[in-house]
């Protein structure tokens, strides 16, 4: 197509083996911005069924921007599911982390991992059926490691615990709008091909 001969392409394992380093450094920058930007996080999901499988993503938006997380393939769908994908997600994001900043302690890495939840304040999702219940779990897990990632949690009085506790739980009615959508052009389709194939089409019509 350019006329030019390529005689020197790089291997399949050299281009694997680039995609793993880029996967690698990608969840470093999110881990390290997460711990950094220790404000309203917001945890977004979504997950979808396709030939048999199931499949859930994960965004992570921070005051400045939105990064893609995480897309994973799960045996089934469901809250306890979701929820496990959710800890797998931050145990490797910890892990990426703590073995970067070459802090090999067990107990480093709870904590960074609670912190990293910690900043989560916000949750966003469609309506599905399982995201529901699903939430529910993730901010009884996230208040778990609350004392972890707080070392003076204790000492805070109740209504100071309770702000941090408390987070915001965000369910997008667009997929309401867009089933609207499809049904209202579907109906406006038929009502099109009835009048234009009928001269006195509005006589097949009954008035209430």
């Amino acid at each position: 197509m350019t006329g030019q001969e390529l005689n020197d392409m790089p291997e399949v394992t050299f281009a694997k083996r680039m995609a793993l380093q880029a996967n690698l450094m990608a969840k470093f920058q999110l881990a390290d911005t997460i711990l950094s930007k220790d404000s309203a996080n917001t945890l977004q999901f979504d997950g979808t069924s396709k030939w048999g499988e199931h499949f859930f993503t994960f965004d992570i938006t921070t005051s400045e921007k939105t990064y893609s997380a995480s897309l994973m393939d799960l045996a089934t769908e469901n809250s306890a599911t979701q929820l496990n994908a959710t800890k797998a997600l931050f145990n490797e994001l910890g892990e990426i982390y703590v073995s970067l900043t070459n802090e090999k302690n067990p107990e480093i890495l709870t904590k960074v991992i609670s912190k990293m939840v910690k900043t989560i304040h916000n949750t966003m999702s469609d309506r599905g059926p399982t995201n529901k219940p699903y939430v529910k779990l993730f901010e009884e897990w996230r208040k778990s490691l609350l004392p972890k990632a707080l070392e003076n949690w204790e000492t805070l009085n109740e209504e100071c615990q309770q702000s941090i506790i408390d987070i915001h739980d965000f369910y997008c009615g667009l997929h309401l709008l867009t089933n609207f959508a499809d049904y209202s052009n579907k109906s406006l389709k038929k009502f099109e091909e009835i009048s234009t194939a009928e001269k006195n089409w509005y006589e097949n019509f009954v008035t209430i």
